[in-house]
């Protein structure tokens, strides 16, 4: 199982991406599931789950932008590239400023890939009737 992670480089909540991904990856051997994410230099969800898929025995994935070669353009080129590798869910956790997260979860939504958002008020399942309507 490949698990897409996406989320605000301030996300300080652990529990709830612990939470998220013993669920998503309940009863599979951890060698089975891959963690993908775009290794924000920053921390937030990216390096918690990193750290956490880590230590729960997961293979982890990590997806840097290049920033020096594309300047603005590396963060929506490296969430299309995650994207495009394939996932069977994405897991966003978004604050009120996450442009880049909801870019990726727009574009794992148009890939038809299931999105779970947490805000930190409790999961639910992005669809792509509201992504029509948010655009």
């Amino acid at each position: 199982m490949r698990i897409l992670i996406t989320g605000s480089r301030r996300w300080k909540d652990q529990a709830t991406i612990e939470t998220a991904l013993r669920e998503t990856a309940a009863d599979l051997h951890p060698r089975t599931v891959t963690v993908v994410h775009g290794a924000c230099p920053y921390g937030g969800a990216d390096i918690i789950a990193a750290a956490i898929g880590d230590r729960l025995g997961f293979v982890v994935e990590p997806h840097p932008a290049a920033w020096q070669v594309h300047g603005k353009a590396a963060g929506p080129l490296r969430n299309q590239e995650m994207v495009d590798l394939g996932a069977d869910v994405c897991l966003a956790f978004p604050d009120a400023d996450s442009r880049g997260t909801w870019d990726c979860v727009r574009r794992a939504d148009a890939a038809g890939i299931p999105v779970i958002v947490d805000s930190g008020a409790g999961p639910y399942i992005y669809t792509k009737r509201e992504s029509r309507q948010t655009q």
